[in-house]
């Protein structure tokens, strides 16, 4: 008889419990988990450990960083703007690197561990818990039939139950008693959150200032005045061709004025219905 893994699960300790919700939320964090990493730091985890196999995504910050620094190059570092972006653009690429710092402090100190506590703890209580159900119907069964199975089996079948169940609540108690080390890996996680949003806020107040300084030189400083350019005139005079030859003056074109009417003009009105003649008439 098989059991299924809901039933097995709602055996365990909720310390159990907890580390596969923890892990389950890990691997759930990215939304393509199956063909993708789920930290952006890989690349930069992977050169720690000298494994460099596939490239890691960049921080948002870094992306908003290039492109704020690449137009305001653009606009030019001289302009109040093109220099706010520019101002800007450092800052996001300097929180882009505390955030890689944070990504590679959590993975070593806060999931590495986790994951190790998954695949060996865990894995024991399992195997233990497993187990144990096993022995656990061959005593029942067996206990069934009293009387048509010597008692020698139905004793050895106890025994072995109860083997089983000290060895399973044994490693379920090992667990728990590595607390200590839990609640130290969960104390380096907090604190490297808390070192990532220190230096980012360091990082905003000096952007705020340096803003804050455009802003007041900007209203400090008088207003330019436009200016339009002047027109070019258009000369008549002596203009000199391409290839060096002489061209005369271009004279300015004549004043236009009407020609006399040498014919009278022909006359295009009509007489009306009313005085035509008649055939009577005629």
């Amino acid at each position: 008889m098989k059991t299924s893994r809901t039933s097995r699960g709602e055996q365990m300790l909720p310390a159990k419990q907890w580390w596969k919700s923890s892990l389950k939320h890990q691997s759930t964090s990215s939304p393509t988990r199956q063909q993708e990493p789920s930290f952006p730091c890989s690349n930069t985890v992977s050169k720690i450990r000298g494994q460099v196999n596939s490239p890691g995504y960049p921080q948002p910050e870094g992306l908003l960083g290039e492109c704020m620094t690449k137009y305001g190059c653009d606009m030019g570092k001289e302009t109040n703007f093109g220099g706010a972006l520019i101002d800007i653009g450092d800052s996001m690429k300097r929180m882009a690197e505390i955030k890689d710092s944070l990504d590679i402090d959590v993975k070593q100190n806060f999931i590495d561990p986790l994951q190790g506590v998954a695949e060996k703890d865990i894995k024991d209580i399992q195997h233990h818990l497993k187990k144990l159900e096993g022995r656990r119907l061959d005593y029942d069964y067996k206990k069934k039939r009293q009387g048509k199975i010597p008692d020698e089996e139905i004793r050895q079948a106890l025994e072995k139950f109860h083997e089983s169940k000290e060895m399973a609540e044994g490693s379920m108690h090992n667990l728990l008693e590595t607390d200590v080390e839990q609640v130290s890996q969960l104390s380096s996680f907090v604190e490297s959150m808390l070192q990532y949003h220190r230096q980012a806020a360091q990082i905003l107040e000096e952007l705020s200032d340096k803003l804050s300084q455009r802003v007041t030189e900007a209203h400090s400083r008088p207003r330019q005045k436009y200016t339009p350019k002047p027109r070019p005139a258009f000369d008549y005079g002596e203009l000199e061709n391409s290839n060096g030859g002489y061209s005369p003056a271009a004279a300015s074109p004549p004043a236009y004025s009407p020609a006399p009417a040498q014919y009278p003009a022909p006359s295009f009105q009509r007489a009306s219905i009313k005085n035509r003649p008649r055939e009577s008439d005629r």
